[in-house]
């Protein structure tokens, strides 16, 4: 992982769910860069990985994430991959999968984990996925992250 160029670009809001982890995995990983959306990055030719981290927010990852990939250049041929965080349940980890295919990008998986949320009416009972994401959490996503470069990398 650490002769590798990664870059994850992030959307947080409200209880900053996906902040927390892509700074998990940075603590773990410190050569991975992280850039929280809208960002100046546009060229990201000289990366060997690039993420999008965002909550789900009615089906959709976070508004700054598409915008952010509309500026990129670079993508076409680059390998991609998805982090997200939801507190609606369901699996939303492959919703950012054909904004990465139609700017030409390799699409190797996403992985998403619950985040507690706590929009009304489910604020009157304190939200829900209170107390997460957690440790657990955050080390399941650096092992998916670890197992998508290993799978990935081709032998030097």
């Amino acid at each position: 992982m650490e002769n590798k160029k990664i870059i994850i670009f992030y959307h947080t809001q409200h209880g900053q769910n996906t902040k927390k982890l892509v700074e998990a995995i940075k603590s773990k990983y410190n050569s991975i860069e992280i850039h929280q959306t809208p960002c100046e990055i546009t060229d990201i030719s000289s990366y060997d990985f690039v993420g999008f981290a965002s909550g789900v927010y009615f089906w959709y990852f976070g508004k700054t994430i598409y915008e952010q990939i509309e500026k990129l250049i670079g993508l076409e041929g680059k390998k991609c991959f998805c982090l997200s965080t939801s507190g609606a349940g369901g699996s939303f980890k492959d919703c950012f999968k054909s904004e990465i295919e139609k700017k030409g990008g390799i699409y190797l998986g996403g992985f998403e984990i619950p985040g507690h949320t706590n929009y009304f009416p489910l604020s009157i009972f304190g939200g829900v996925n209170k107390g997460r994401p957690n440790e657990e959490d955050f080390n399941n996503s650096i092992k998916f992250l670890e197992e998508i470069v290993s799978k990935n990398s081709e032998a030097k």
